[in-house]
């Protein structure tokens, strides 16, 4: 791998790892948001003037809670793809030299990791180690070339990402099946809470009856925040890579190494895959997208999911 390229890999590498524990911090952002909406549900519960409430009424507060996280998915993921598309376009315009993207220099940038700490944000774009240019008309320029040779997806675009399946299934369908799976049906709720009150169970005993449908549902935002955050923001950022034309040789991985990597991602660490394979070469058909695995089935062990999840 030549300088440039190494540089870009090394660049792109560490924002993949503030991309990665922003996605953790979302999921645990996602999974409070239903516990803290479900608290103040059994807040109202145990209010004596509430324990009357009628199914249409239990219903619509529980249809909230999941209304609540849907806008929360939706808000974050969004967000995910503009920061996964400013953090690709800048890594690229403050590594890669003014004359060599006009000019054509070929290039090959990293583009996976693997989480090790939590985060709760999206840090700012990482400055360069060696400024290319300084001083505030520079970086007015820097600013100029970013949005001239990769422009900010557009609204449609950044809807269509999010409508993008992941194993089968957008983001919203895997809420919702999987709160359907877990138990988590608002209106069926809402009438095994009626029934429990009128059978003299008390808040207490039937929030234990409920936690566990409760719980699962957490986890599936979270799991959603995680997995599809990362594939909405690969997404972004392979579009802002795919813009450098001819520049792009391929795609490089970079495995983590730590205790969550598997061996098969271990192995394939260092590869490339070529645009234009020639022969003894990998091409995209047998590339990862995380975190979806490679469309090649050879790619990966017999009977592991093509989908990574967490």
């Amino acid at each position: 791998m030549n300088r440039l390229s190494s540089r870009l890999a090394a660049r792109t590498g560490t924002r993949q790892l503030d991309l990665l524990h922003a996605a953790n911090g979302a999921g645990f952002a996602a999974a409070a948001l239903i516990r803290e909406r479900w608290n103040d549900l059994l807040a109202l519960l145990m209010h004596p003037a509430c324990r009357g409430l009628n199914c249409p009424t239990l219903a619509w507060h529980l249809h909230g809670i999941l209304a609540a996280v849907r806008l929360h998915l939706r808000d974050t993921l969004t967000r995910f793809a503009h920061f996964g598309h400013d953090s690709a376009a800048s890594v690229l315009v403050n590594t890669i030299p003014a004359r060599t993207l006009l000019r054509g220099k070929r290039v090959v940038p990293v583009f996976e990791a693997k989480p090790q700490l939590p985060g709760i944000r999206f840090p700012p774009p990482r400055p360069p180690r060696e400024p290319v240019v300084g001083g505030s008309d520079d970086e007015r320029r820097r600013r100029e070339l970013q949005e001239m040779l990769f422009p900010a997806p557009s609204e449609a675009k950044v809807a269509d990402i999010l409508r993008r399946p992941v194993f089968g299934q957008t983001w919203e369908q895997e809420l919702s099946s999987a709160s359907r799976l877990a138990g988590f049906d608002p209106d069926l709720m809402a009438q095994t809470i009626a029934s429990s009150f009128a059978l003299g169970k008390t808040p207490q005993e039937i929030a234990k009856d409920l936690r566990p449908a409760v719980a699962e549902v957490g986890s599936t935002a979270r799991r959603i925040a995680r997995t599809y955050g990362m594939q909405i923001s690969h997404a972004v950022t392979r579009e802002a890579h795919e813009q450098l034309g001819d520049l792009l040789v391929g795609y490089q991985t970079h495995a983590q190494f730590d205790s969550n990597t598997r061996s098969w991602h271990a192995s394939r660490s260092g590869t490339i895959y070529y645009a234009k394979p020639t022969e003894g070469q990998k091409g995209y058909f047998q590339m990862p997208n995380p975190p979806l695995e490679a469309d090649d089935p050879n790619e990966r062990p017999a009977g592991a999911p093509k989908t990574a999840w967490h």
